[in-house]
């Protein structure tokens, strides 16, 4: 979803090491280890209700780790010079992309379960709208992953549309998440995760801030 600085190719240079993914085939493997995990899921809980609920939960935790690691690459690199630091942000935009892999899987159990067991299901209003506007962002996040759409928007423009649309799926997840934070471990830990993303993001920008020379 994100646009790799423009360095070497992925899989090359530092942090690359050998026999580790990188490039689009790290979103392929990514994707390849999400429908293993759905099956494996589906075959020890079953496709009822709470074999599709566990499905929804699942998928949630993996597109919350996938967004986390994309979110964090370049700050992380910034504060961190590092092999893996470096690694993961020449792989943010295949991350970001396998990302969205795992939410489309989400989006299916959600839909699995709305038409399968609707007297079940339960959502609000706040709730749908904010699930929809993920998706939009998702949806345009991966449509714009490649130089040719960088090149086509604009760099401001894309900055504009993969930052805010970045802070907006954080806020969401945040929202989900910190919902039941106080009656679920997992849960609360899914905040503390997601706010120290906000709070690394915010050290990156002070220390830019600090080292961009005043105007005169």
């Amino acid at each position: 979803m994100d646009r790799t600085a423009r360095a070497p190719s992925a899989g090359s240079g530092p942090g690359a090491a050998p026999g580790v993914p990188s490039g689009w085939a790290l979103t392929g493997w990514i994707a390849l280890a999400l429908l293993a995990a759905s099956a494996v899921h589906f075959a020890l809980m079953g496709t009822g209700v709470e074999g599709v609920r566990g499905w929804i939960r699942a998928t949630a935790r993996s597109s919350l780790l996938l967004f986390l690691l994309a979110f964090c690459a370049r700050p992380l690199r910034q504060l961190w010079r590092a092999p893996l630091s470096a690694w993961l942000l020449r792989n943010r935009r295949y991350l970001g992309v396998g990302f969205a892999c795992s939410h489309a899987l989400h989006g299916v159990a959600i839909l699995w379960f709305a038409f399968v067991w609707p007297e079940i299901y339960q959502a609000d209003t706040t709730t749908l709208v904010a699930g929809g506007v993920t998706y939009v962002f998702i949806a345009l996040m991966t449509a714009t992953s490649s130089d040719r759409a960088f090149a086509w928007l604009g760099r401001a423009r894309w900055q504009a549309l993969h930052r805010t649309g970045s802070w907006t799926i954080w806020f969401v997840f945040l929202a989900t998440f910190g919902g039941q934070a106080a009656a679920s471990p997992i849960h609360a830990g899914s905040v503390a995760l997601l706010l120290a993303a906000a709070g690394l993001r915010l050290a990156a920008y002070l220390r830019r801030r600090r080292r961009t020379p005043a105007p005169v």
